[in-house]
């Protein structure tokens, strides 16, 4: 499968957890939030100088926000809630396709879930949303193999 080679629908998009070569892919998805990875940068102040200087500090990647459709019967819901509960380093897989599933790309980081709370809207899909705390660095987006 090659790399997506022109703009796309973000539809396609799925979330996968687990070691590499044998993902799961996470079920009932309503959405997923947009993945950050920003780096500080410092402002340098000196005398005499009309612009201040930067310098780059540490990187952080934000949390990403996943909101899925509840299924408790579903074991990919099970499993991702108990993660949370016993506080489990995940490895995640970002999958981004086309509409046919023919080309994609990929990004891999590592995340705990930070928090889950449990959405009961009347008259609304019953959902749960999930913060997944990237730990270190987001990789790069390459193309499917």
């Amino acid at each position: 499968m090659a790399g997506l080679d022109d703009i796309s629908v973000a539809n396609y998009t799925k979330l996968k957890y687990g070691q590499s070569g044998s993902e799961v892919t996470l079920t009932n998805i309503q959405s997923i939030g947009e993945l950050t990875d920003e780096k500080t940068i410092i402002d340098v102040q000196e005398y005499g100088v009309a612009y201040l200087r930067k310098l780059v500090g540490t990187a952080n990647a934000g949390p990403i926000e996943v909101l899925l459709n509840l299924d408790p019967s579903d074991a990919t819901h099970k499993y991702i809630i108990n993660s949370y509960k016993l506080g489990t380093r995940e490895r995640f897989v970002l999958e981004l396709t086309n509409a046919a599933g023919d080309k994609g790309d990929s990004i891999e980081f590592n995340g705990f879930i930070g928090s889950k709370s449990l959405g009961n809207d009347f008259d609304s899909a019953r959902t749960v949303s999930l913060s997944i705390a990237i730990d270190g660095a987001v990789g790069d987006l390459v193309a499917n193999a």
